[in-house]
């Protein structure tokens, strides 16, 4: 996969306290955790387990604490090891819903999305090949109302399913990189040892050298939805931390999101006839394609 341009992103995190370590904290569910030697996407050594010979589920997971009502995503990094299908499955504690998705990590391709009555759908999964037999595969899904923790689970199958089947003591599956963060957007990985583990706001600064009386600026980006309120996405400022010129985008939390276009003289005034809102569809991701021209730009 094509990488183009910088990544940044806002701050996440991680509250699966231990995203790498499955000997800690960890439930094995009819199953053994060992490590082979097999590394980790990183580089690094990685877990993984293997089943035991009994009639039922096999995998393992571990309980997370989280909000009410608060949009998540939940990630893993997945390697096969004799089961062709992985089912991540989030068992909600409190309330006893449930949701879960399926994933093939032989042929990198999303399978079956359920979830129970009164449960909020998975949304917004997918499966990328990171390589060496990796695969990275997340989704979107909703606390519910009155929930409080979550056991976030990985099962192995060779059905697109969470069924009972005889364990096999040769067959399980590589897992490495669990992740669950607050929101709809898949955020880069987290590492997370004991704790909730918090990653910054990335913030790309460029100092381009443009003219002080006429400039054009081209931007291009995407986003991803779930962060209801307002934030500014692109500022341009003469040098005394008053943005000038600011793209700034308003999560409305419905049906909708805004752009706005906002222009401030140095003391921080708007200029009411420069100001420009742009209302667009709400969706999981957006790709948004925008270009700035001014003239008679200067400090005043």
């Amino acid at each position: 996969k094509e990488h183009l341009g910088w990544l940044t992103e806002g701050a996440a995190t991680n509250v699966h306290w231990y995203s790498a370590d499955l000997n800690t904290n960890h439930v094995a569910l009819r199953s053994t955790v060992d490590t082979d030697g097999t590394l980790a996407p990183d580089g690094s050594g990685t877990d993984g387990y293997l089943e035991t010979i009994v009639s039922n589920t096999h995998g393992i997971f571990e309980t997370d604490t989280v909000s009410a009502s608060t949009t998540y995503n939940v990630s893993r990094y997945l390697k096969y090891r004799g089961r062709a299908f992985a089912i991540m499955y989030m068992n909600w504690n409190v309330t006893g819903e449930t949701s879960q998705v399926g994933f093939n990590i032989q042929t990198g391709v999303v399978g079956i999305t359920t979830s129970s009555v009164g449960a909020s759908d998975p949304t917004n999964a997918l499966i990328e090949d990171v390589g060496g037999g990796w695969y990275r595969c997340s989704y979107t899904c909703i606390a519910p109302v009155g929930e409080s923790s979550v056991n976030c689970t990985v099962y192995g199958s060779d059905a697109d399913d969470r069924v009972a089947f005889v364990g096999d003591v040769t067959k399980g599956m590589y897992v490495w990189g669990q992740q669950l963060t607050a929101g709809g957007g898949l955020s880069s990985y987290i590492p997370a040892l004991g704790a909730n583990a918090t990653r910054s706001a990335d913030i790309l600064t460029l100092n381009p050298g443009i003219s002080s009386t006429k400039m054009s600026l081209y931007v291009e980006f995407s986003y991803s939805d779930g962060h209801i309120g307002t934030r500014a996405v692109v500022t341009m400022e003469n040098g005394n931390s008053t943005p000038n010129w600011e793209l700034q985008f308003t999560d409305n939390g419905a049906t909708t999101d805004n752009w706005n276009i906002i222009a401030r003289d140095d003391t921080a005034q708007f200029f009411s006839s420069g100001n420009v809102t742009i209302t667009v569809p709400a969706t999981s991701t957006t790709s948004v394609k925008m270009m700035f021209a001014g003239e008679n730009i200067n400090s005043n």
